[in-house]
């Protein structure tokens, strides 16, 4: 099993399909460790999250839980439209 490994300085790329897995994984108050798995680094799923901070696909309440805005709503129907997601698929 290869691990990726890489910092932030290297110009890490978070792809759209990247982007569609920690939307669901959000929206589904799913874990992290999904990715972990797959060989990401703790460091790494941190530094995506934020990207999708900065891309205001999710953002921080005052008492610090973490949701989906509708940018973000919209990028999920977008790619599942546009890659034949099934819907009812998590």
């Amino acid at each position: 099993e290869q691990v990726k490994t890489c910092t932030v300085s290297e110009g890490l790329v978070m792809d759209e399909q990247l982007t569609y897995q920690l939307l669901k994984i959000m929206k589904h108050n799913g874990n992290v460790w999904e990715l972990i798995y797959e060989g990401y680094e703790f460091g790494q799923v941190t530094y995506f999250l934020d990207t999708l901070k900065e891309k205001q696909y999710i953002s921080t309440d005052g008492t610090g839980k973490t949701s989906i805005t509708p940018i973000g709503e919209a990028f999920l129907s977008g790619f599942e439209a546009n890659n034949s997601v099934k819907q009812y698929s998590k």
